[in-house]
Order: C-alpha cells, then structure tokens, then sequence
C-alpha cells in the first residue's frame, strides 16, 4: 500500500507501525505457543515410552521366565515316562 493510499484511507504511518508490531508480537506468540506445545507432546511421548519399555521388559523376562519352566516340565515328564516304561518291563521280566 502506497503512502498516499494509507492517507486516503486514514491511516498514517505511526498506525502502520504499530499494527505491524501488533502482527509481528502476534506471530511470536504463536510460535511460542507452537514450540511449547511441541515440548510437551514430546516430554509425553517419552513419558509413555519409557513406561513400556520398562513393561515390555518385564514382559519379556516372564515369557523366558515360563519359557524355561514349561521346557523343565516336559524334560522332567519324559523322564518319568521312561523310569515308568523301565519299571513296566522289570515287571514282566520276573
């Protein structure tokens, strides 16, 4: 806008200035605004991850932690499957 326009419209140039300023104040404090809201998703988003890392870790070690146990079973099982099919046999041989 030309200054002879601003005249007709019955701005002058102090009143440019300061709605500039306004303008330029306002986008600051969006920006602010943006990048806070930023920060805190962020901090969230650790927040909520560290929590299930910390689950899925535990999560893991219970699976192992069957895991192992249930093989400890079937070792076991078999074990006494043979002692009983061992037993059976003596059985007959006398």
């Amino acid at each position: 806008m030309t200054e002879l326009n601003a005249l007709a419209d019955g701005e002058t140039g102090s009143d440019l200035d300061g709605e500039t300023h306004h303008l330029k104040s306002t986008i600051a404090a969006l920006r602010l605004a943006l990048e806070n809201g930023e920060a805190e998703r962020n901090s969230v988003w650790q927040k909520v991850r560290a929590a299930y890392e910390g689950e899925f870790a535990e999560l893991k070690a219970t699976i192992t932690a069957l895991r192992d146990e249930l093989e400890e079973s079937r070792h076991e099982g078999r074990a006494e499957a043979e002692r009983a099919l061992a037993g059976i046999g003596k059985c007959r041989l006398a």
